[in-house]
């Protein structure tokens, strides 16, 4: 088995836990700057992140987020293009 957690948004981080062989890696959230000079996702380091190496079963837990009081409607818009 192979668990995999993750923490949303551009600062967060991926961790994958393989208990069997006592592995545990930790990535960065893969982010580029766009056109614009602003944060995005790297959608294709993120996918070969998450891919799986072989037929091993995986969980993905996933943290909750939510707004926090005094948070404007921009900034959580922005940080839901990190979800």
């Amino acid at each position: 088995m192979v668990i995999i957690g993750i923490d949303p948004g551009f600062s967060g981080a991926i961790a994958i836990w393989r208990p069997a062989i006592r592995s545990l890696y930790v990535y960065d959230m893969p982010t580029l700057p766009n056109a614009k000079g602003k944060t995005e996702l790297d959608l294709h380091t993120l996918h070969d992140l998450l891919t799986p190496e072989d037929d091993t079963r995986h969980i993905a837990v996933v943290e909750q987020v939510a707004a926090m009081r005094g948070q404007g409607v921009s900034s959580m818009f922005r940080f839901g293009q990190g979800d």
